[in-house]
């Protein structure tokens, strides 16, 4: 896993999706890194970031789905 870290961008757009459906797993995105999650965390952050893409209407190049899988490919 490659640990390149979270730009602002993508931190917001995290933080946004885990307080809507898992808001017990808002303070992993304190950690400073993400690379550090245990593997059941780390899997638990996909899901939502997975039930979040899956809800979004399809539009092609959305930006929203483009965030959420960049955040998928960094987590």
């Amino acid at each position: 896993m490659e640990d390149r870290g979270l730009v602002l961008t993508d931190r917001a757009t995290l933080e946004d999706v885990l307080a809507r459906r898992r808001p017990d797993l808002l303070a992993l995105v304190e950690q400073a890194e993400l690379a550090d999650l245990a593997p059941a965390e780390r899997e638990d952050v996909r899901r939502a970031l997975v039930d979040e893409l899956c809800e979004l209407p399809y539009q092609g190049g959305d930006r929203r789905a483009l965030a959420l899988l960049e955040l998928l490919r960094t987590i």
